[in-house]
């Protein structure tokens, strides 16, 4: 490999790091934005954020809980997300 390519490739790659690390600190600063946020909101409604996978059902089904809240509530409680996702409704066959 020519020293010249070499010194551009080790720029861009140098500078694609940088963007994906900016890009990970980006998410993780959401996460905990959203976080806060949910916090904030269930306060504001007197629910626990340390009860809600026992009261999920409840407060999901609150009048009080806003489509909003209840988006925020799913990004808590989720920790991982699998690629492949497999739905089955009543009466149906198995969706993938």
């Amino acid at each position: 490999m020519d020293t010249d390519n070499r010194m551009v490739a080790l720029e861009l790659e140098s500078a694609w790091n940088i963007c994906l690390k900016e890009l990970e600190d980006a998410r993780r600063e959401y996460v905990d934005r959203q976080k806060v946020a949910l916090a904030e909101s269930e306060c504001k409604a007197g629910i626990n954020l340390e009860e809600l996978p026992q009261n999920f059902k409840s407060v999901w089904l609150s009048l009080n809980t806003t489509d909003k809240n209840r988006k925020r509530m799913i990004r808590y409680l989720v920790e991982d997300e699998f690629a492949e996702v497999h739905v089955r409704f009543r009466g149906e066959r198995l969706r993938v």
